[in-house]
């Protein structure tokens, strides 16, 4: 089964401090870009957070991962995507189709999420891009599934599979579901983290295994009769 390994050009971008979960949420710059992280507890986030002073601030994190798929030349049966956990493990989470720039990975790129919209987000989900964007992956939930200090496995859906195939670089944004997808307020902290791929090594990188075929069946059985 083949592996491929993400590039160095994945990392976190986020959008914090902000007075407003709207701020918070619907920012086309975000505050910072970190890419040579080797891992982060905020991989992916939304959150309401005590502010200096008094009241509250809001912040959203999201995840971004890069693939050479050049080399895949006809269309997966089946791929899995594979995630190192590291510490918190609160938010729920989809992949969606993403198209930052890897060359660049700057604050700019927080909304780069293909189909995303911004502009209308009030936190009781006008805002709701759950049927604009491209679903790479069923949604994730980590109270039931997610194991940390191991990888843990996120099936691709089939529009990640026809991708595979007709980019040649798949990429990919974590995005937090309850909340920042769908536009409904933080009221508390979500947040789950993940290594990338600077972690030194390869034991913790996040990671892509496919199938391009169909695995043939034993005829050595036939009629319930072996041959």
């Amino acid at each position: 089964m083949p592996i491929l390994y993400g590039s160095a050009e994945d990392g976190e971008i986020s959008s914090i401090n902000n007075s407003s979960w709207a701020g918070a949420r619907d920012a086309v710059t975000g505050s910072g870009a970190r890419r040579n992280d080797t891992q982060s507890i905020n991989a992916v986030r939304a959150s309401r957070n005590p502010a200096r002073g008094g009241g509250y601030s809001w912040r959203v994190y999201r995840s971004f991962f890069m693939f050479d798929v050049s080399g895949i030349s006809a269309t997966p049966v089946s791929a899995d995507f594979y995630l190192h956990g590291y510490i918190s493990e609160t938010a729920d989470f989809f992949l969606v189709k993403s198209d930052y720039d890897p060359d660049s990975f700057i604050p700019e790129e927080f909304d780069s999420i293909v189909g995303w919209t911004t502009g209308s987000s009030d936190g009781s989900g006008a805002g709701d891009n759950e049927s604009n964007v491209t679903k790479y992956s069923d949604e994730f939930d980590v109270s039931e599934d997610w194991d940390n200090g191991s990888s843990n496995r996120i099936g691709l859906t089939a529009g990640a599979l026809s991708d595979m195939v007709s980019l040649d670089n798949f990429r990919i944004c974590l995005i937090e579901s309850v909340h920042d997808l769908r536009d409904i307020e933080a009221d508390d902290v979500f947040w789950t983290g993940v290594a990338y791929q600077e972690y030194s090594g390869t034991s913790r990188d996040p990671y892509i295994t496919y199938e391009t075929t169909v695995a043939a069946a034993d005829n050595a059985t036939f009629f319930g009769a072996n041959f």
